[in-house]
């Protein structure tokens, strides 16, 4: 990164990270996955400079080959591999729509995974602790498929039919040659990120991560096994094998009229040491507080989906932010002590005034208690979130019951920022990528231009916070 940057320090970059510590399990952060999380989070900023936020698209790394394929069928028994962990990083596994074998060799040999399934060569983050360790991967790209012959006793990789097609290395050497397992993968999501900053310049890496993240979608493979997941733990348990699905490009960059995307950039000041009360007066400033949340007024069509009343939408929440961490052994093992702080997002319950949310989300914020689901339509649910420094989750009910629902709140968690004032960082501000889509694709109705209608005179955040509303073909 340093030598790249030397000799272009202002092209905007996304580094591919297709390489892992071999049989290493990412399930606690090392020195290479902390090391990934200060150089994304900017820490070699100079004293009192903008920190230069970095995206790295991270592979999660690649199930070893073998003949005997009950050894690599289960993914669970292949954990994601050091630095995959790294809670800044973009990590990316494997998904196939390749199981067509070419002629000669079809009688001999059968495709491994079937379209849409999670490719052969991916590891996951199954067996990882579920409360201290982020989800990864978070999204999945084609990664290419193994074949496996009728006797079950051979396996091979790289079947041309069965992988994607690269550049060879040169000189005597194949000019074109077969590119699979998570470093195809992690290739392409790399080239995906750059598309993005090409078209949005201004947009910084912590938003690119969230519109990849939020473009994401489930093939219909992996939506029957969601679908058929008893309760938000399962669902959750599958986030592990293919995180949120494959991105779409135009998903990111586009918003149809049935599928209104908002996108904001902000700055949050996590915690706060405000001064204390006069009887104790010797002391100068009282003890690390939280600091600000912010509120967002969503310029829902509230008109148009009172109007819809029990027609199906979904609301789609992606919060991406980068943490500083704090490598030292006792942090690896606590989130909140690895973290330099925390985020999370919370809709306003139906029947509850503005008011109303304000003081119950600033009462609980940074309470150290069990997330409670008193929200059950989401599909993962608060308890879902422990670790990472991503999440995205959606909310699906009719329009009549999102209609009052018009008010979105981010707010901070704990973090070494707040348990460690004598650092001096409390005082530090924060930044955020926030990416919110409300879809409603039966309604036949243009939410889009409805909400521009409502944006001019209604999108609001407090603390200067702006949401920006996409034009239509943008």
């Amino acid at each position: 990164m340093a030598l790249a940057e030397a000799q272009n320090p202002d092209r905007p970059r996304t580094i591919c990270s297709a390489v892992t510590n071999d049989r290493r399990r990412g399930d606690r952060p090392t020195r290479w996955s902390a090391a990934i999380d200060e150089i994304a989070s900017g820490v070699d900023a100079a004293k009192g400079e903008e920190p230069p936020r970095r995206l790295f698209v991270q592979a999660i790394g690649n199930i070893s080959h073998s003949n005997d394929w009950s050894t690599i069928e289960d993914q669970s028994l292949h954990p994601g591999e050091d630095p995959a962990q790294a809670w800044n990083a973009l990590t990316v596994g494997g998904v196939t729509f390749k199981d067509a074998i070419e002629a000669r060799d079809r009688a001999e040999w059968s495709a491994c995974a079937s379209v849409g399934e999670a490719s052969p060569y991916g590891r996951t983050s199954s067996d990882w602790p579920d409360g201290t360790t982020p989800v990864k991967p978070e999204i999945v790209f084609e990664a290419g498929n193994r074949a496996a012959n009728a006797l079950g006793d051979q396996v091979s990789d790289a079947m041309p039919s069965l992988s994607l097609i690269s550049t060879g290395k040169g000189g005597t050497g194949d000019a074109l040659m077969p590119f699979y397992a998570t470093s195809a993968a992690t290739a392409q999501a790399s080239r995906m990120a750059a598309q993005i900053t090409v078209e949005h310049p201004q947009y910084w890496p912590e938003t690119v991560r969230a519109l990849m993240v939020h473009s994401a979608d489930y093939t219909p493979a992996m939506r029957a096994e969601i679908d058929s997941a008893i309760g938000k733990t399962e669902r959750s348990a599958l986030r592990r094998r293919f995180g949120y699905g494959m991105p779409d490009l135009l998903r990111a960059l586009a918003s149809a009229s049935t599928d209104l995307a908002l996108v904001s950039q902000a700055y949050i000041q996590p915690f706060d040491r405000p001064e204390i009360s006069r009887r104790d007066a010797r002391r100068r400033v009282g003890p690390v507080t939280f600091g600000s949340a912010h509120y967002y007024d969503l310029p829902w069509p509230t008109r148009i989906l009172e109007t819809l009343e029990n027609c199906p939408v979904e609301l789609k929440v992606t919060l991406s932010y980068f943490v500083e961490p704090y490598p030292l052994k006792g942090a690896m093992l606590d989130p909140a002590r690895y973290r330099s702080f925390g985020l999370r997002f919370d809709l306003k319950r139906p029947r509850e005034t503005d008011a109303e949310f304000q003081r119950r989300r600033n009462a609980e914020m940074g309470v150290r208690i069990p997330a409670t689901e008193d929200d059950p339509n989401w599909a993962f649910g608060p308890k879902a979130i422990a670790a990472g420094s991503i999440h995205c989750d959606t909310w699906s009910g009719t329009a009549v019951e999102l209609a009052s629902r018009d008010q979105l709140a981010i707010y901070p968690v704990m973090g070494w920022w707040r348990d460690r004032p004598g650092q001096g960082r409390y005082l530090d501000k924060a930044r955020y990528a926030l990416v919110v889509t409300l879809t409603a694709p039966e309604a036949g109705i243009d939410l889009q231009a409805e909400v521009e209608i409502a944006a001019r005179t209604q999108i609001a955040a407090q603390a200067g916070v702006a949401i920006n509303v996409p034009t239509r073909g943008e």
